[in-house]
């Protein structure tokens, strides 16, 4: 008399197969979700750091200089500085390297432009 069923070895090696799948699947979605939690990190910090270089590239006249800033749970240092000042003596602006680094939670984002200012703007009358 022949059964037709699944012998205990047979099941075990299924469910073997089918924990160790669901395993890889579980690690390779939490994987996932880490990578975009830092993503998100990520984008805040950028987003963070253009607001700031927005701010700072409105200013008319930039001060050289380096600057510490705390908020909102980061923290801004500015550095700006005048450069290329042989090349530009005898023109009527300036040009100045504005270095932003915003850092927060162990990440560090950093922005970096050039920005020309009119040199009359620093003239006292």
């Amino acid at each position: 008399m022949k059964s037709r069923g699944f012998t205990l070895l047979e099941v075990l090696v299924s469910l073997a197969i089918l924990a160790t799948s669901v395993a890889a699947i579980t690690m390779l979605f939490s994987g996932g979700l880490r990578s975009i939690r830092a993503s998100e990190e990520n984008l805040d910090l950028a987003l963070i750091a253009a607001s700031e270089m927005r701010a700072l590239l409105a200013e008319e006249v930039l001060e050289e200089g380096e600057e510490y800033i705390q908020r909102d749970g980061y923290e801004v240092r500015r550095t700006v500085e005048e450069v290329e000042v042989e090349k530009t003596e005898g023109l009527p602006l300036r040009l100045f390297r504005i270095n932003l680094t915003i850092s927060a939670g162990g990440k560090v984002f950093t922005l970096v432009t050039e920005k020309t200012v009119q040199r009359r703007l620093y003239e006292t009358p």
